[in-house]
């Protein structure tokens, strides 16, 4: 996994939570370190965020959105900008399950000319906060921003994407949830 850049995306207002989801923990460790633990075999990991200084007792190197309050979009389109490698693995930071299988099984399926590896679910909705995006997307993604135009399904109806079915990964069935509200997190700290 060297070969690729890991961004956990933090920028989001969390307005269901009540609370950013970031510094949410799980056995005594938030979201973010879980993940950047996790992926720990990646060449670097970074952290996007609203602005540099949010979040400053997470131990990982901070990344603040180009085009700030744009929502995921921007989040990856910051990523791409600061990843140093031209692969790179984009988790939320409310997806805290998501493991080194997930990005090992993405990179794997990457193909020359793909623009991103998309894990999607049985009914067909993509999980685009979760994936492998090539930085020759940035033209692409500032396009987009700029147009004011911020839906992650838009983006991937216009890039050349390959889709990885979520049952390709059964050994987890919690390895793509989403942790949106507090009852989210109740259920996930039982």
């Amino acid at each position: 996994m060297k070969e690729i850049s890991v961004v956990i995306l933090s920028g989001g207002r969390s307005s269901r939570m009540g609370s950013p989801k970031a510094t949410l923990k799980i056995d005594g460790i938030s979201f973010a370190e879980h993940l950047a633990n996790e992926l720990s075999d990646a060449g670097e990991i970074l952290f996007s965020v609203r602005q540099e200084e949010d979040f400053p007792d997470v131990p990982i190197r901070h990344i603040a959105d180009v085009y700030p309050g744009c929502g995921p979009l921007a989040g990856i389109h910051s990523a791409l900008v600061h990843s140093s490698n031209p692969l790179v693995f984009v988790v939320a930071c409310d997806m805290p399950f998501v493991s080194h299988t997930v990005v090992e099984e993405l990179v794997g399926r990457y193909r020359e000319g793909v623009d991103a590896v998309i894990p999607v679910a049985a009914d067909g909705r993509g999980y685009s906060a979760c994936g492998l995006y090539h930085k020759k997307m940035i033209p692409l993604l500032e396009r987009q921003l700029e147009s004011g135009n911020y839906r992650l399904g838009q983006l991937l109806d216009q890039c050349e994407c390959i889709v990885v079915r979520e049952d390709t990964f059964a050994d987890d069935e919690k390895i793509f949830i989403n942790v949106n509200t507090p009852e989210d997190y109740r259920e996930v700290i039982r």
